[in-house]
């Protein structure tokens, strides 16, 4: 996805080998990685002891929006794998870039993105804010979400987010 621009042809920051994938298409390619890395095991031109953790670093576009199948399918076949779901976009959510940091956190306080680790099947939250912030918070100032708040608050769409992210915090809480 996007997070790949970080590394075009011929300069990388990476120390370790990627792999560049089309948009829709990183879990896709770890799949593809895995297969090729257990092949090699099985006959006996990589030893096991030499097996290496596939890593996808990937946007939110490419995760669950236009990659929704790619990792769906993943995680139905049970794809050992780390996957890291990079958000937010500045460019596609239409903010300040120096804002990053902060709608990232606001994401995680506000409660709208959950921390959750898949491992054998099981998933659990990673963090679970104490006192979360209100929605709104994490909302106002994105471009994307303008229609929420101009020409006035829309107090009724507002209301109901809150309340879908407070049920479902209080249903895993």
């Amino acid at each position: 996805g996007c997070f790949t621009l970080l590394a075009t042809f011929p300069y990388t920051p990476f120390k370790s080998s990627w792999l560049y994938t089309s948009m829709a298409s990183a879990a896709a390619g770890a799949q593809g990685i895995r297969d090729a890395l257990d092949v090699l095991m099985a006959r006996g031109k990589m030893a096991p002891t030499d097996d290496v953790q596939v890593v996808v670093v990937a946007g939110d576009g490419s995760t669950y929006d236009m990659g929704l199948a790619a990792t769906s399918g993943a995680l139905f076949r049970g794809l050992d794998l780390l996957f890291i779901a990079h958000a937010p976009c500045p460019t596609g959510w239409l903010y300040d870039p120096e804002r990053t940091a902060e709608y990232a956190r606001l994401a995680v306080e506000t409660g709208i993105f959950a921390l959750k680790e898949a491992v054998d099947g099981a998933v659990t939250h990673t963090y679970k804010p104490r006192r979360r912030r209100p929605v709104e918070d994490y909302l106002r100032g994105q471009g994307r979400y303008r229609h929420l708040f101009e020409p006035e608050p829309d107090t009724t769409a507002l209301g109901h987010i809150q309340r879908q992210l407070d049920e479902y915090w209080a249903a895993v809480s």
